[in-house]
C-alpha cells in the first residue's frame, strides 16, 4: 500500500523530470560556424551583436532586441497573451515564408537623425558579386540616458526571403537610408 509521503515523493520527482526535459529541449543546439567578420567603414558606427536566424518558426528576441532570447518563454508567454491572460511578449518576427528565409539581427549604435523611422538600410551580397536588397519587419532602440535623449543601440531583423544557393558565404552590407552611402559589412564564411 503506497502512503501519501511516497506519493508526494513520485510526484515530485516526475515534476523534476518534466523541468529537466523542458530545460533541454529548450537549450539551443549547437554550430560551428565560424564567427562573423565585422568591417566598420564610417568610424561613428559600433556593432554589438550579430546573429542569423533561418526558417519560418516565429523567432523571439530579448527583451531589448539585441539578440535571439529564450524561444521556449517566449512561445508560452505567446500563447498565454493569445488566450486573453496580461503578459508580456518579447519582441518576435518570423524570417520568412520558405524554409531557406534568413533574417540577420543586428545591434549597433551610429548617430541617427532624431526621426522615428530612420535606420540603416541592408543588402546581402553573395559569393558571385549578386547584390539581394533585404527588408526590416521589425527595430528598435534602447538604453538612452536616464531623462530622455537618443538611444545608445538599436537593433534591426533584416530579411531575406529567397537567398541564394551559397547564403553560408556572403557580406551584409549596411548603408545609410538617406543617401546609400556604405557604413559596414559583416562577412560570413569563408569570402
Amino acid at each position: 500500500m503506497s502512503t501519501p509521503r511516497k506519493r508526494w515523493k513520485a510526484i515530485a520527482l516526475l515534476g523534476l523530470c518534466c523541468v529537466v526535459l523542458a530545460g533541454l529541449i529548450a537549450l539551443p543546439k549547437s554550430t560551428a560556424r565560424p564567427a562573423p567578420k565585422v568591417t566598420i567603414l564610417d568610424k561613428r558606427l559600433q556593432i554589438f551583436s550579430v546573429e542569423t536566424v533561418a526558417g519560418t518558426n516565429t523567432c523571439y528576441l530579448s527583451d531589448d532586441g539585441s539578440h535571439i532570447g529564450n524561444q521556449l518563454g517566449g512561445r508560452i508567454a505567446s500563447k498565454l497573451h493569445a488566450w486573453g491572460v496580461p503578459v508580456y511578449v518579447p519582441p518576435y518576427f518570423a524570417p520568412g515564408k520558405r524554409s531557406d528565409s534568413r533574417a540577420f539581427i543586428i545591434c549597433y549604435y551610429f548617430p541617427l537623425p532624431p526621426m522615428p523611422s530612420a535606420h540603416l538600410d541592408a543588402e546581402l551580397v553573395a559569393a558571385d558579386g549578386t547584390i539581394f536588397p533585404m527588408h526590416t519587419p521589425g527595430g528598435g532602440g534602447y538604453g538612452g540616458p536616464p531623462g530622455g535623449g537618443p538611444p545608445r543601440k538599436y537593433w534591426n531583423g533584416w530579411m531575406l526571403e529567397s537567398p541564394p544557393p551559397n547564403i553560408e558565404s556572403c557580406v551584409v552590407r549596411l548603408k545609410l537610408q538617406t543617401n546609400g552611402m556604405p557604413v559596414g559589412e559583416i562577412r560570413f564564411g569563408q569570402r
